[in-house]
C-alpha cells in the first residue's frame, strides 16, 4: 500500500472515530448506528467506499445493540467491499500493463541460454561469453526473475569477495568461501557465483553508477582491482532492472489472483442477501 494510500485510511480511521465518539455520549445505540450508517451511505453515493467500510465496521464494534441497523450494515458491506475490490483489481491491472511493457521493452537487451539444470538469461552482449575466462562481473537472471551474479578475477588470488568503488562511495558482496562449485578456480582465475541475496547491493550500486567509471577489486590472499568494462555494467543494470521488474510482475499476479477470489466470494455473499431479502417479503 502506498504512502497516499496509508494516509487516507489513517485519515478515514480517525474521521470514523471521531463520528463515534461525537455521537455516543448521551445517545442510544439506536441512534448512534443510524448516524453512522447514514454516513456510510452518503459516502457511498461519492464513490468513497473504503472510509464507508470503515463506518460498517464501526457500527457492529460501537453499536452493539443495534440489531437491526446492524443487519443493514451486514447486508451493505459486501457491496462496498464489491466496489474496493473491483479498484484494487483496476490497479493491479493498470500496474501490471506497465510492466509488462517494461518487461517487453527491456526484453531486447537479453538472451535466453538453455542449460540442462537451469536455463538463464545473459546480456545480449554477453551471449557467447565465455564467463570462466572473461574477466570481470557477469550478471544472469533466472527464469523467475532470481538476479545472481559471476564473478571472474584477472589473476588467481584466491578471491572470497569483491568491491565495487565509484564516486568515492562503495559496495562489496559478502565472502564465499572457496568449494570448487561456487568458488572455483579455472584456467588461472577465480570464478565466484553470488547468489541473489549476496549480490543485491553491488548490483544495484553498479545499476546506479552505469554512466561513470567503476572499479572492481578482488580480495583473497591478496587483492587485485580492474575497471569494470562499459558492457558489462550495461549488461549488469539491465537484467537487475528486469529481474526486479518480473518479480514484482508475479507478485502482481498473485496480487490479482486473491483479489479475483475476494470478488468471487463477496458477490457470492451479495447474491445470498439478495436471496434472503426475496424470501423475507414473500
Amino acid at each position: 500500500m502506498s504512502s497516499a494510500e496509508i494516509k487516507k485510511w489513517s485519515y478515514a480511521l480517525s474521521a470514523a472515530g471521531l463520528l463515534v465518539l461525537g455521537s455516543c455520549s448521551g445517545n442510544s445505540d439506536e441512534k448512534r448506528a443510524r448516524n453512522l450508517y447514514s454516513e456510510a451511505e452518503t459516502l457511498e453515493a461519492q464513490g468513497r467506499y473504503s472510509e464507508a467500510l470503515l463506518l460498517l465496521d464501526s457500527i457492529d464494534k460501537s453499536c452493539p445493540a443495534a440489531v437491526e441497523i446492524r443487519r443493514m450494515g451486514m447486508a451493505m458491506r459486501p457491496k462496498m467491499l464489491e466496489q474496493v475490490t473491483n479498484r484494487q483489481l483496476e490497479i493491479t491491472d493498470s500496474l501490471a500493463a506497465v510492466n509488462d511493457y517494461r518487461i517487453d521493452s527491456l526484453s531486447g537487451t537479453v538472451q535466453l541460454v538453455k542449460n540442462d539444470i537451469e536455463n538463464y538469461f545473459v546480456p545480449k552482449a554477453e551471449g557467447h561469453v565465455d564467463v570462466s575466462s572473461v574477466s570481470g562481473l557477469h550478471g544472469r537472471m533466472a527464469p523467475d526473475g532470481r538476479f545472481y551474479l559471476i564473478a571472474t578475477s584477472p589473476s588467481s588470488i584466491n578471491s572470497v569477495s569483491v568491491t565495487a568503488n565509484a564516486g568515492g562511495e562503495s559496495a562489496h558482496t559478502p565472502s564465499v568461501g572457496f568449494d570448487g562449485e561456487r568458488n572455483d578456480r579455472v584456467a588461472g582465475h577465480d570464478v565466484i557465483t553470488f547468489i541473489e541475496g549476496e549480490c543485491q547491493e553491488i548490483a544495484a550500486f553498479i545499476t546506479k553508477n552505469r554512466n561513470q567509471p567503476v572499479t572492481v577489486t578482488f580480495s583473497g590472499k591478496s587483492s587485485v582491482t580492474m575497471e569494470l568494462p562499459d558492457t558489462q555494467k550495461e549488461g549488469i543494470a539491465a537484467l537487475f532492472e528486469l529481474s526486479k521488474i518480473v518479480r514484482e510482475r508475479k507478485r502482481q499476479e498473485i496480487e490479482k489472483q486473491r483479489l479475483e477470489k475476494t470478488l468471487s466470494v463477496v458477490r457470492s455473499q451479495i447474491a445470498r442477501t439478495i436471496m434472503t431479502d426475496s424470501l423475507d417479503m414473500e
